[in-house]
């Protein structure tokens, strides 16, 4: 497929909402920072500003923009298979002889794609080299400019931090199970401890931890939920505190 001189490469992301999280931070960080794909050649259903606008024609417009994409992703999770939506968006995308990139996670391997994309090259998200491909083969072939090799590098390896938590928090990952009913604290859930009981009266509102924690909101979401479930945080009005147990975990107590 030849790109025009304007090098723009439109690009339509099939999804279940369910992984809005996901996409989000791909989007933001692979496509958007990593290969430098402007955000409004990017159509992306449950994105704010990346989906259709309000009071137009929601089946009208993903046909469009189907026909128009220069490159169809599709993640495929468990929330993909089961949505009717994203089946015939990636029957649309094959008859219409779209160039196919799926993206896979954690558990999700090639047997589950089907016939249609049995020949097709995957990009892993929880692969450093997998997601070099994806850069090493895009960038030439849809004439992006993208970032230099070391730019690069440096938001691949922010979202590969960023996507581990997200895709555990989805429950599709290869962990062993065993760990899901573990009580320890990873480094990143006792960053955000600290974060509140460095704060006075242990007390911080959520967009202070993503902001000082340098952490993408849907990351954020995810480790507050852990910690919530492990009795280390709890809600009080629109802010987090820390429990007892965390504040003694910290002072050495426990």
């Amino acid at each position: 497929m030849r790109i025009e001189d304007s090098k723009i490469i439109k690009v339509f992301i099939s999804h279940s909402s369910s992984d809005k999280d996901i996409v989000t931070t791909f989007s933001n960080t692979i496509l958007q920072l990593g290969l430098g794909i402007s955000e409004k050649d990017i159509y992306c259903s449950s994105m704010p500003g990346l989906g259709s606008h309000a009071g137009s024609d929601f089946i009208k417009d993903i046909e469009n923009k189907l026909t128009e994409a220069d490159l169809v992703l599709l993640l495929l999770s468990e929330n993909f298979y089961n949505s009717i939506t994203c089946m015939q968006e990636m029957g649309a995308a094959w008859i219409l002889k779209k160039d196919i990139i799926p993206l896979t996670m954690g558990s999700n391997d090639n047997t589950k794609t089907g016939y249609l994309l049995n020949t097709v090259i995957k990009v892993n998200l929880e692969e450093s080299g997998s997601l070099d491909n994806l850069y090493d083969t895009t960038k030439p072939k849809f004439e992006i400019a993208g970032t230099t090799a070391s730019a690069w590098n440096g938001y691949k390896n922010e979202f590969l931090k960023q996507s581990k938590i997200l895709i555990k928090g989805h429950g599709n990952t290869n962990e062993p199970s065993k760990n899901k009913a573990s009580n320890t604290l990873n480094e990143k859930e006792m960053e955000i401890i600290k974060t509140i009981y460095s704060s006075s009266g242990h007390s911080i509102s959520p967009g202070s931890i993503s902001i000082i924690t340098k952490f993408s909101r849907p990351v954020t979401d995810i480790l507050i939920k852990g910690l919530i479930q492990k009795k280390h945080l709890k809600n009080v009005g629109s802010d987090y505190q820390l429990t007892e147990k965390a504040v003694k975990l910290l002072e050495g107590i426990e």
